[in-house]
């Protein structure tokens, strides 16, 4: 995962891209795999968090921790369905970041800081989840975001 200029972002693997996150109206939209072409990326309305929607319905989003403030806040993830997620740091900021959930002791997601952004990777607890993508572009957002705060600035 690596910041763009102008505000947006790309998700990729390894010799590829998988969708590329272009600011638009005051969010982002997503752009590349075709199942997320109706996908939007916006901050929530309390601008504690990201929601994804597919233009109908809302697919997930992040918020802080409940009764918690402030830019440093536990970050939970919470998805369509119900399942909930959270974001917690590993140890320095050189140890990254992980999604955590509540069913397995382990990370479903590792984040670690690479020279061009972010590296996510799945772990063998994520191997239950049939799709990634929503996880994977909250978990994007709320990384960059915690850097440096994440802007859709107009191309």
């Amino acid at each position: 995962m690596a910041r763009q200029p102008h505000g947006g972002f790309t998700l990729g693997v390894r010799g590829g891209t998988i969708a590329r996150i272009q600011p638009s109206g005051g969010g982002w939209r997503v752009e590349g795999d075709p199942e997320m072409q109706d996908w939007q990326l916006r901050r929530a309305e309390s601008a504690e968090g990201f929601v994804v929607s597919d233009g109908q319905r809302e697919l997930g989003r992040t918020m802080i921790a409940f009764g918690i403030d402030g830019k440093s806040a536990p970050r939970q993830l919470l998805l369509d369905d119900g399942r909930l997620f959270r974001i917690r740091p590993r140890a320095p900021r050189a140890g990254g970041m992980e999604l955590v959930g509540w069913e397995v002791p382990g990370a479903y997601l590792l984040a670690r800081p690479d020279p061009d952004g972010w590296t996510i990777a799945p772990t063998a607890a994520s191997g239950g989840i049939p799709d990634l993508r929503i996880l994977s572009l909250l978990f994007a957002a709320e990384l960059l975001d915690a850097d440096d705060s994440l802007e859709a600035t107009a191309v």
